[in-house]
């Protein structure tokens, strides 16, 4: 092949390699503009999956993040921690199993129960499930969580809790709660107003007319509300502060009387699981209310009583001498 022909065909290919790499970059540029983050978080949303409130995080955000958690469970009592989520794996174990007893005990006559008596046991089921997604998850176990893969974690059981979430939020009064899927599919979508360099303002425009505007703040190549990115580092440094309060010695000195209180609480629990009939159960339930009553008596003991004000001023004169004599 003659040299010159060579030379040609080499240009040609750092040509195509160059002008490939121009049209990656652009790509990449035109998908990291703040419009079109915000549109592909939506619509994840949209599609019950939360992981992409993370992918959307800097690098830096997501490492706070991973070291709150992994600190705040490295601080926890082993035993402690998996002593209550135990107890909440059984509680939502015994509002399955004695869903019916529950639904027909004393409590559920009750003016504002019975008001909502019908909507209750509509969707009954749905929050035990809610529930149940919880405990039958990685947070039950306090050695996963310190490793605990968030990213994971909101792909698996974040997206099923969302599901959930939504599935019964369907069939809940209007305006029961604040935050719906309803609330993302009346999102039209979402504009670009102004950019520049690394800060900009987005609009979100929705279904019925109205809109807001989002200023927004390109941290680490990823654009964020400007608001997340001044507060960050304040919120992060008051949770790790709240964090290093906590030590060995007040986690032992608090521990002996949680764990007796757990023990109290799971026993009567045992109690409502066990029940046979609906008499048992709102005895066992009597029990129980009955228990936590003395239970938080004692957490929180009441003021003793003044002493009795003297009804006559005569009442204030000298003892009378039948005092006993030391």
């Amino acid at each position: 092949m003659p040299q010159h022909t060579t030379h040609i065909s080499f240009f040609l290919v750092l040509s195509l390699l160059f002008f490939l790499s121009a049209c990656s970059d652009q790509k990449k540029e035109q998908t990291n503009t703040p419009d079109s983050v915000s549109n592909a978080v939506l619509q994840d949303l949209k599609e019950n999956k939360p992981q992409a409130l993370w992918k959307a995080l800097p690098p830096s955000y997501q490492q706070d993040i991973n070291t709150l958690i992994h600190d705040f469970a490295n601080k926890m009592d082993v035993e402690l921690y998996n002593k209550i989520a135990a107890l909440s794996t059984k509680l939502v174990i015994l509002l399955r199993d004695q869903k019916n007893f529950i639904l027909n005990s004393p409590m559920m006559s009750q003016p504002q129960a019975q008001a909502n008596k019908a909507d209750i046991e509509k969707n009954w089921d749905a929050v035990v499930s809610l529930f149940a997604t919880l405990t039958q998850s990685d947070l039950t176990d306090i050695d996963k969580v310190k490793t605990l893969d968030i990213e994971k974690f909101l792909t698996t059981t974040g997206s099923q809790f969302m599901t959930q979430f939504h599935r019964l939020q369907q069939s809940l009064p209007e305006n029961n709660t604040g935050y719906s899927k309803q609330f993302l599919n009346d999102i039209e979508k979402i504009e670009l107003v102004s950019s520049e360099g690394n800060n900009a303002v987005i609009k979100t425009i929705y279904k019925n007319g109205q809109s807001r505007n989002e200023n927004m703040t390109k941290i680490e190549e990823h654009w964020i509300p400007s608001n997340l990115a001044e507060n960050w580092k304040m919120e992060i440094d008051k949770a790790k502060q709240e964090i290093a309060k906590i030590s060995p010695e007040q986690m032992a000195k608090n521990k002996v009387q949680t764990m007796m209180l757990i023990g109290s609480i799971d026993a009567m629990m045992t109690q409502l699981g066990n029940a046979t009939t609906q008499q048992e159960f709102d005895a066992a339930f009597m029990g129980f209310m009955m228990g936590m009553m003395n239970v938080g008596a004692k957490a929180n003991p009441s003021t003793p009583p003044s002493p009795p004000q003297p009804s006559t001023p005569s009442s204030t004169t000298t003892p009378t001498t039948n005092t006993a004599t030391p």
